[in-house]
């Protein structure tokens, strides 16, 4: 079973011909390491070092959050041994593991998720000036701050016309699926009304539109009504319309002319199922408001909005089971999670407001349920959303799901002006937020006072504003890469913007390889015999250890609060000599058995006491410090974007 996958630049394992390997691997449940991010064929051997030793440990995480309280994963109640316990090989073969997890847990809090995001911002695709020709543009080019904003809706030589694809503007989910061999992509996109697909070609040079239609089918007049979501597993796409046949349908097209690159069928969906019309929870095949959908490999989940369930079918639409939601929730997003086999519900719901406030606030679980849609635990994220001032909120909700196929543990979260990025470790939290003024428009503009640049001008918003797209995020989509980043698409109203983005790290150490010792080197050999040189051998690795991480840390983590009071990574702080002095190690009989002493729990605690002692020093002196407090900000103005 696989429970984590991640990139390696060859420092961390050998393959199977003792060369340094460079690409995806996973770990098993065993801390048994392979080859690739899913494939369990070709196992590879860990390097004697700390990156090494972590990548291949499948209990801790690279999640530290910057004002986490940290603490060890093992204790002195558990690292001590007993007055009454026996001492032998098997006894410190335990708490000398629990010593050497407990430096792989301070080793992964010397990293934390870069707050500088997006990474790989590179292009964006919408109409070119004075044209009707979809493009894409690098963000190197200077023209498209030169260009109004991609507005598809008015011909932009007289305003009083419409263009020739007015529901791009209009697109609010879309879909991205990268071609069979790997030369382009297929975009399958819906407004209310309309079905809309483009094609691009991978070098983002160049994009068309290949379908434009409001109809479900090719061979029909059948018009679409309130589209509500698409999604796809391998060529098969599901729409859902919440409004059409009373109840609500969804759809089921072959649309491999969007992943085969086959000019012959190029554009072109057929559709191959049909499930819906109105009808109660308890009637398998009909839904009151079929709204947001999710896919596997095996299943479709449709979101049966009116009547607060989840019903589940394969491809075919043949029942199989379905989910009851509490009255309370509202569905958001609905994904699989392939690396868990599991699936994942993002919801909405009230709750009053506390200490005599009147109102509500909205809360969101994410909740997981495993292949046989049996619930495993509910999350309830802790964000709060920015109040500006005036009751407003710089975002309202959150709405849509993506996961990372670059880090297995790292997933995305959208509002309509910024995307959150957070751990499955801790989901709770968020670890980083996308820079609004990349992903969105700037959220605290003030009409009349906020400028934005309009050909060789700048103009203020309010300037002629049925030219201003609409700066609201409305999808997104990750696709795989061979290469350590992820494919990432973001749909606005008029444009598309690609990321090509990854999981960065910062760290507080001098080295990005430091040596150590492997778990396998402490373990004493049962058939050994028990003396004092069998144990001093491995209590030297595991103070040798210590010595090199204390060795290798540089600094502490620092953090302040930036623009919108997003809390960001402000760099290392340098621990002071006087610091560092107080984790001095002396070396000396306490720290090993003598000749001649006899072993038992006080002598064995006499040495492994001191070692946590030193642990959770080390610990304690990588604490965040925070530079200042919440950034005050006049939003009393401001107008409201999510």
């Amino acid at each position: 079973m696989i429970i984590k996958y991640n990139y390696t630049n060859g420092s961390d394992f050998y393959d199977s011909n003792g060369d340094q390997y460079i690409g995806y691997f996973n770990v098993d449940e065993n801390n048994l390491i392979y080859k690739t991010r899913d494939t369990q064929d070709s196992q590879l051997t860990k390097q004697s070092n700390f990156s090494g030793e972590y990548n291949s440990n499948v209990e801790y995480f690279k999640d530290r959050a910057l004002l986490e309280k940290l603490s060890l994963p093992y204790n002195l109640n558990q690292i001590e041994i007993g007055s009454n316990e026996i001492v032998n090989y098997s006894t410190i073969n335990i708490k000398l593991n629990y010593l050497h997890k407990n430096l792989i847990y301070l080793y992964s809090k010397l990293f934390i998720g870069s707050t500088n995001v997006p990474i790989g911002y590179s292009n964006i695709l919408g109409l070119s000036a004075i044209t009707s020709n979809f493009n894409w543009y690098p963000t190197t080019n200077t023209s498209i701050e030169n260009l109004q904003a991609f507005t598809n809706s008015r011909d932009r030589t007289d305003l009083t016309k419409w263009s020739q694809y007015p529901e791009f503007d209009k697109l609010k989910k879309f879909i991205v699926m990268k071609f069979n061999d790997n030369t382009g992509y297929g975009i399958l996109g819906i407004s209310s009304t309309h079905l809309v697909g483009l094609t691009s070609n991978s070098n983002f040079t160049s994009a068309s539109v290949t379908l434009y239609t409001s109809v479900v089918d090719n061979y029909s007049e059948l018009p679409c009504i309130n589209l509500q979501d698409i999604a796809y597993s391998g060529s098969t796409v599901f729409i859902s319309d919440s409004a059409i046949n009373g109840g609500g349908q969804v759809y089921s097209y072959d649309a491999s002319g969007f992943t085969d690159n086959d000019t012959a069928h190029l554009g072109q969906r057929y559709l191959k199922e049909v499930v819906g019309g109105i009808g109660s929870s308890q009637n398998t095949l009909k839904f009151n408001g079929a709204k947001i959908l999710g896919t596997s490999p095996k299943y479709v989940l449709v979101d049966d909005s009116g009547n607060k369930v989840v019903k589940v079918y394969d491809h075919s639409f043949v029942w199989k089971t379905t989910i009851k939601l509490s009255n309370k929730y509202t569905v958001l997003d609905i994904k699989y999670r392939e690396l868990t086999d599991s699936y994942y519900i993002l919801t909405s719901y009230q709750v009053p407001k506390t200490n005599g406030v009147t109102g509500y606030d909205t809360k969101f679980d994410f909740t997981e349920y495993d292949n046989n849609f049996k619930l495993i635990k509910a999350h309830t994220f802790e964000d709060k959303f920015l109040d500006r001032g005036n009751g407003v909120l710089l975002d309202i909700s959150f709405y849509q799901l993506a996961f990372s196929y670059q880090d297995s543990n790292v997933f995305y979260v959208t509002t309509r002006s910024s995307i959150y990025k957070k751990f499955f470790t801790k989901p709770e939290q968020t670890f980083a937020i996308f820079n609004r003024n990349i992903t969105g428009e700037n959220p605290i503009g003030l009409w009349n006072t906020e400028f934005f640049k309009y050909n060789l001008d700048f103009k203020v918003w309010n300037f002629n504003y049925n030219v201003i797209t609409n700066p609201n995020i409305n999808s997104i989509a990750l696709l795989k890469r061979d290469d350590n980043a992820d494919d990432f698409f973001c749909l606005y109203s008029g444009r598309i913007k690609y990321f090509k983005e990854y999981t960065d790290y910062f760290n507080v150490i001098n080295t990005p390889v430091i040596d150590c010792y492997n778990s396998t080197d402490f373990d004493l050999n049962p058939n050994e015999y028990v003396q004092a040189f069998s144990f001093n051998r491995v209590f030297y690795y595991i103070y040798k250890n210590l010595f090199q991480l204390k060795n290798n840390i540089a600094g502490r983590f620092t953090g302040k609060y930036a623009e919108f009071s997003v809390l960001e990574y402000s760099g290392p702080e340098y621990i002071t000599n006087s610091e560092f002095n107080s984790t001095q190690i002396d070396i000396n009989y306490n720290t090993y058995i003598n000749d001649n002493e006899l072993v038992n729990a006080k002598v064995i605690n006499r040495i492994l006491v001191p070692l946590l002692d030193q642990q959770e020093k080390l610990l304690k002196l990588t604490q965040t410090r925070l530079l200042n407090s919440i950034s005050q900000i006049d939003y009393t103005k401001a107008f409201e974007i999510a």
